[in-house]
């Protein structure tokens, strides 16, 4: 009705303006004057006009990732009409977001990044079962993120941000000078690429003190299984697991074939830097680790990353992986869950998150998209990945994680003639 009423005004005022002897040029002239207003008086409304949503984010303002977050809710302000208030947290986030939740204070759009935060704050969550149906997100998401959202939250109450992994980073350039040309997935593979990185003068394993459990536990799971690998850390009786014992023995023979950098282990984090030296290949950590190399080193290295070796004919799960992620969740009582939900799919699959993905070289949330080239497999391990390799599960047992650690280091430092010996000493520290 006011396009209607809109335009027979302007019809009169032409008529007018032409009846009254006026240029050619005035009447073109108010004929488009009046044309623009009745297209601002006529718009149709962005969808989400007048929403409001508050988003706690565990991003630090002024970093690459909290400047492309701000930049893709910008566009998806303009977009949809929607206003979005992010409010950087950081790490702080942990300590206050219960109480604030707790409190009712204002938080639509809320991160959680660890199991720990994830339970303490799961009864706020919304289910988003229907949303994620809806949208298809599982077909653009890992599985095994999805799966441990559900084991940690009780149902799909979030969607993944921040996918990352503790694995085998390597120099692609150590590889190719020791003229390593496929990724070796057995451990005859892999020891077969290591000694052609030994023959080329390049140590295989960097090792700081830091990650000695985890390198630890990612072998013993190989060998016998994340489950009982926690058994043995509570209660004891290495000595008896014939597992125990060749992953050990495997270890030991490794340190006497110079498979690791000289020194290691290293007081962190003087051993992974020497993949800057050009004097190791690999190193198993986080996903930060090449930033801390190449930001330590003040050098530019081509990463790529690769699965710990399986071994071949093992009925140990190959899919049990370090892999985890941090969680967008959805406030269940946000006064606008269509729009949230709508907001988090812009910002975390397709263009959105390939656009984050390549300004902050991260693996992407979406698994159609393409990861940063340091980040070359990642997409391929945390898709193959089936079940959440506990990273420390040789030091499941608390009590006696220092005692525990200081056998492995043992181990690595060539103190133990035979796999069995440094069983037998981990078992002498139950007695």
């Amino acid at each position: 009705m006011k396009k209607l009423i809109a335009l027979l005004l302007a019809l009169v005022l032409v008529l007018g303006l032409v009846a009254c002897g006026a240029k050619e040029e005035t009447v073109e002239e108010v004929t488009e004057e009046v044309a623009e207003e009745v297209a601002e008086e006529t718009a149709e409304p962005l969808p989400y006009e007048g929403t409001e949503l508050v988003y706690w984010s565990s991003l630090y303002a002024g970093t690459p990732q909290a400047d492309m977050l701000l930049e893709l809710t910008e566009e998806f302000m303009a977009q949809t009409g929607c206003v979005i208030d992010i409010q950087f947290k950081g790490n702080e986030r942990r300590q206050i977001m219960p109480t604030a939740l707790e409190s009712g204070e204002k938080i639509d759009i809320f991160d959680s990044a660890s199991y720990y935060e994830s339970k303490t704050i799961t009864d706020y969550m919304l289910d988003l079962t229907s949303y994620i149906e809806e949208s298809d997100y599982l077909a653009k998401t890992y599985p095994i993120m999805m799966n441990d959202l559900v084991a940690q939250c009780g149902g799909l109450v979030g969607v993944v941000t921040a996918p990352s992994m503790n694995t085998v980073w390597y120099d692609k350039a150590a590889f190719e000078a020791a003229g390593i040309t496929e990724v070796p997935v057995t451990m005859e593979e892999f020891e077969a690429a290591c000694d052609k990185l030994v023959a080329a003068g390049i140590a295989p394993w960097a090792l700081d003190d830091t990650y000695v459990g985890n390198f630890f536990s990612q072998q013993m799971q190989r060998y016998c299984g994340q489950d009982a690998v926690a058994e043995l850390s509570m209660n004891g009786g290495w000595s008896e697991s014939e597992g125990a014992v060749a992953a050990a023995q495997q270890l030991i023979d490794w340190v006497n074939k110079g498979y690791f950098a000289e020194g290691a282990p290293d007081v962190f984090p003087a051993s992974q830097n020497k993949i800057g030296l050009g004097l190791a290949a690999m190193v198993w950590c986080g996903s930060w680790v090449g930033n801390e190399v190449e930001s330590a080193m003040g050098v530019d290295i081509e990463w790529g990353c690769m699965s710990y070796p399986v071994i071949e004919g093992s009925t140990i799960d190959v899919g049990v992986n370090s892999a985890y992620s941090g969680y967008i969740h959805l406030h269940k009582d946000c006064e606008n869950p269509d729009a949230a939900y709508e907001y988090l799919m812009y910002i975390k699959t397709g263009e959105g998150d390939q656009r984050y993905t390549d300004a902050v070289k991260l693996p992407p949330c979406d698994v159609n998209n393409v990861p940063p080239a340091d980040f070359e497999g990642s997409v391929e391990y945390l898709s193959n990945a089936t079940v959440c390799l506990n990273a420390n599960c040789a030091i499941a047992n608390a009590d006696m994680k220092a005692a525990l650690t200081d056998v492995m280091l043992k181990i690595f430092g060539n103190e133990y003639a035979t796999g069995l010996e440094a069983m037998q000493a981990m078992d002498a520290l139950y007695e």
